[in-house]
């Protein structure tokens, strides 16, 4: 017999000399022998659990090891259809605690199996356990707001042994929100996140029931870029992002730079004017004596429209060509039962809405009468819902006469909610995580934003490399350098 130093015993065991499991090894801990046992039994096929232990003064000393198909299943009258991967099988160690070596010694009892070996592992609940590490890895990817997916494919290049599925990932970040949230309400836990990332927010309740209506929220990043460029607003709500189903509305800007960012955000109970009024009145409020927004983008949201109206009154409204071009082809597309003539009438409407005078407005709007003869249906309609109303807001001829910086639909804003679902789980989305989500996108796009300022203050362009131009811009930076 050795000393624990050596690692071996050779006294005291009953062991085959045949038994993959047959070791005089000393493991220092108990998870090392364990770890050891599953590992080997892992490569032949099997799984092994650990059926039960024994403690001696509240310390583990004595423990069975055993097949995850061994014993008998106990049928239990139940109503739900179930099966059981029980056969008895004899498969049997023990692991034993020796204080003279201050290790765990293992014994074979029984090493056969009544049952081939697996051949997915995946299909075995022991196996497709998370380890310690990777519980945390997921934690931290968590945090890092990673999408399961990735998280599932980090673990496995970590470990190609690694045989958890995208459940076992979802059950366990449901475990690290619970955890962390026990005791709290939603709202408890999304404003002391708000709180915590500085956030700077209002919120409205119910006055009868006095729970939350709306929520107003800027990123504190986004606040200090939202008075320096309040010149445009582009405003739209979307659905689906998180599990209470609050619509959630999102007005982002444009920089100097042609750079997009974001001001602000709400979820808000309904999308009716009182709601939207609300949440206007909270931006109006941020600006405190800042210019206020010259020009609002939205789509035919009637009641966002009279919102706007009412807080930013002096603001000139567009309303979004890409949602008017897609209503159109979804009314009016079968109705065209040749292709050439619904090609021909998209080029002359968009001809039409990029009309840059009063009279060529007209010229074309005539051809554009004339092309719909057979189709006076449609006419009207283009008449009746966009043009005699709202013409003012989206064909060049009006809406050039206001210094927009090209923004002539809500693009902008559509783009950042695609690119933020891409962060979510759907409607499946907490609050809470949705916030996490939110400010990792914001805080992604900053360095973008701040390079091409930066970039605007420090490089001139060789086209304006002329006497003028330069005295401009050294009186430009004067001015910049006093402020």
């Amino acid at each position: 017999m050795s000393n624990p130093n050596g690692n071996n015993l050779d006294a005291g065991m009953n062991t085959t000399s045949t038994s993959p499991f047959s070791t005089n090894r000393v493991f220092t801990s108990r998870d090392e022998l364990m770890e050891w046992v599953r590992n080997i039994a892992f490569s032949l096929g099997y799984v092994i659990a650990m059926r039960k232990s024994k403690a001696k003064n509240g310390v583990v000393s004595y423990i069975i090891l055993i097949c995850d198909r061994g014993h008998e299943y106990k049928s239990k009258a139940t109503i739900k259809n179930s099966g059981t991967k029980k056969i008895n099988c004899n498969f049997q160690l023990v692991g034993l605690y020796i204080k003279q070596y201050d290790g765990w010694t293992l014994r074979v009892i029984c090493d056969q199996h009544n049952h081939p070996p697996a051949q997915y592992m995946e299909g075995h609940a022991f196996a497709r356990r998370l380890k310690e590490h990777e519980k945390q890895l997921v934690a931290d990817l968590t945090n890092m707001n990673v999408t399961p997916h990735d998280k599932l494919s980090i673990i496995k290049e970590h470990d190609v042994n690694n045989v958890s599925t995208l459940k076992i990932i979802y059950n366990e970040r449901l475990k690290l929100h619970s955890s962390r949230n026990y005791g709290k309400t939603p709202m408890q836990v999304l404003m002391e996140i708000l709180n915590e990332k500085h956030f700077v927010t209002d919120f409205s309740v119910n006055s009868i029931s006095n729970e939350l209506e709306n929520l107003f929220f800027i990123h504190p990043q986004s606040l200090n870029i939202w008075k320096a460029f309040p010149h445009i607003l582009i405003i739209d709500a979307t659905y689906k992002t998180n599990k209470y189903g609050l619509p959630f509305v999102r007005i982002v800007g444009t920089t100097s730079t042609n750079k997009t960012f974001s001001i602000a955000f709400a979820f808000i109970v309904n999308e009716k004017e009182e709601s939207y009024n609300w949440l206007l009145t909270c931006l109006k409020s941020t600006l405190d004596k800042c210019m206020h927004p010259r020009v609002i983008a939205t789509d035919r949201e009637l009641a966002l429209m009279n919102a706007c109206q009412q807080v930013f009154a002096g603001a000139t409204r567009l309303l979004c060509r890409w949602h008017i071009t897609k209503n159109i082809r979804k009314l009016w597309r079968r109705r065209f039962k040749i292709d050439d003539e619904w090609k021909a009438f998209r080029i002359m409407w968009t001809v039409l809405v990029d009309s840059p005078t009063w009279i060529v407005y007209n010229d074309n709007y005539k051809t554009l009468q004339s092309m719909l003869r057979k189709y006076q249906d449609v006419l009207n309609y283009l008449d009746e819902v966009w043009l005699n109303k709202y013409k003012e807001m989206f064909v060049s001829v009006w809406i050039d006469q206001h210094l927009n910086f090209g923004q002539r639909t809500t693009n902008r804003v559509e783009s950042a909610h695609s690119n933020l679902k891409k962060y979510l789980d759907g409607t499946n989305s907490y609050l809470d995580k949705f916030i996490g989500c939110l400010d990792q996108f914001v805080r992604s796009r900053l360095p973008s934003i701040h390079d091409s300022l930066e970039k605007s203050r420090t490089v001139r362009k060789r086209e304006q490399d002329l006497p003028f131009f330069r005295l401009l811009w050294v009186q430009c930076h004067i001015k910049l350098s006093i402020n």
